[in-house]
């Protein structure tokens, strides 16, 4: 029993060092976090973009089919 009341304390001492930093280094973070939203939503785009042009491509294929 005792060992296991032991083992989450360091546990929660690093999940506070962390915090600290976190909060220290408070811009960094901030920007890192923009960033990889911004990533997220450009390469959704790019996706999105590449899904448009297969399904056009896969269309244009079926129509040239047809026309033989």
């Amino acid at each position: 029993m005792s060992n296991d009341r032991v083992e989450p304390e360091p546990l929660i001492e690093s999940s506070n060092e962390r915090f600290d930093s976190v909060s220290l280094g408070n811009l960094p973070t901030l920007i890192t976090l923009l960033g990889h939203v911004f990533l997220m939503i450009l390469k959704q785009t790019y996706v999105n973009i590449f899904l448009g042009l297969s399904n056009c491509v896969y269309m244009g294929l079926i129509l040239y089919m047809q026309s033989f």
